[in-house]
């Protein structure tokens, strides 16, 4: 495989190791600990507005646009 610097420039901001994994892991971990009785969709829904800052996001947002 050539690697050009094309290609290097696109490949450079992406992580070498798998440390998202494992945080998500992590927190599915700690969050069905929480609540055992919790579904994966709500868990899932749970960490990706955790991990996206979606509901920093919102409560910021002014009321008339939210």
């Amino acid at each position: 495989m050539d690697v050009t610097e094309k290609l290097k420039a696109k490949t450079k901001p992406v992580r070498s190791h798998n440390i998202d994994a494992e945080e998500i892991m992590g927190m599915c971990s700690a969050l069905k600990k929480r609540a055992p009785n919790a579904t994966i969709c709500y868990l899932s829904s749970k960490m990706r507005a955790k991990k996206n800052n979606s509901v920093k996001y919102l409560d910021e947002m002014d009321e008339k646009k939210r």
